[in-house]
């Protein structure tokens, strides 16, 4: 067994690790040879590479399925996972998600992994983190939009004409009860950080509708 697949099986339940890491498991070796350490895990079958500077143990050498949340996160940041991947999770919408889409802070990237497909799309926004809460996956926290939040993304990159509850459960056959869990707060905290005009009727326009 590659010496970089050791470390990797004592240190990560899920199989997942990163160039950095790798760099604090050997301290003494130099660039070159942590990478020739990688690229031998790679070439005996033992490691995946994922993406640039992530990788992932074979599944005969971990003990779970890596969650795609935590990947996400790990793969391009600033982000946070949103659009249809944030509301199936929180089951506002009954489509299972195939692919795991996030908001960025950088330009925007879809990466084709081994692993699955992620996306991450920029939206112009005066505070990314406004409306992003922090879920546990296996023990690692990851940033995930609230169900506003997402829905205020899908209609900016959309650029959806959207004003009213009506569309939410003809298009995306959300419950009229998930709807009027809002928070008014919610709200006004979205309001203000978008800075499409279009969002902004949409988030008004189902306020008023909800009486929030």
């Amino acid at each position: 067994m590659q010496k970089v697949t050791e470390q990797a099986i004592r240190h990560q339940c899920e199989g997942v690790f990163t160039l950095t890491e790798v760099r604090v498991w050997f301290p003494k070796n130099t660039p070159d040879s942590i990478r020739a350490l990688i690229k031998r895990a790679i070439g005996s079958k033992e490691v995946i590479r994922v993406h640039r500077g992530v990788y992932c143990l074979e599944k005969c050498y971990r003990k779970e399925l890596p969650n795609p949340f935590t990947l996400a996160n790990l793969l391009y940041g600033p982000s946070y996972i949103s659009f249809e991947t944030a509301l199936s999770y929180f089951r506002w919408i009954p489509e299972a998600v195939y692919s795991i889409d996030s908001v960025c802070l950088g330009r925007s990237v879809r990466f084709p992994t081994p692993l699955g497909i992620f996306t991450y799309t920029r939206i112009p926004m005066r505070e990314l983190a406004a409306g992003v809460q922090y879920v546990t996956e296996n023990g690692i926290s990851v940033p995930i939009a609230t169900p506003l939040k997402a829905l205020a993304d899908l209609v900016t990159v959309r650029k959806l004409e959207w004003e009213s509850a009506r569309p939410l459960m003809e298009s995306l056959r959300i419950e009229p009860e998930s709807l009027e869990s809002l928070p008014t707060r919610a709200f006004r905290e979205m309001e203000a950080v978008y800075p499409n005009a279009g969002t902004v009727r949409f988030l008004q326009g189902l306020r008023k509708e909800l009486g929030k």
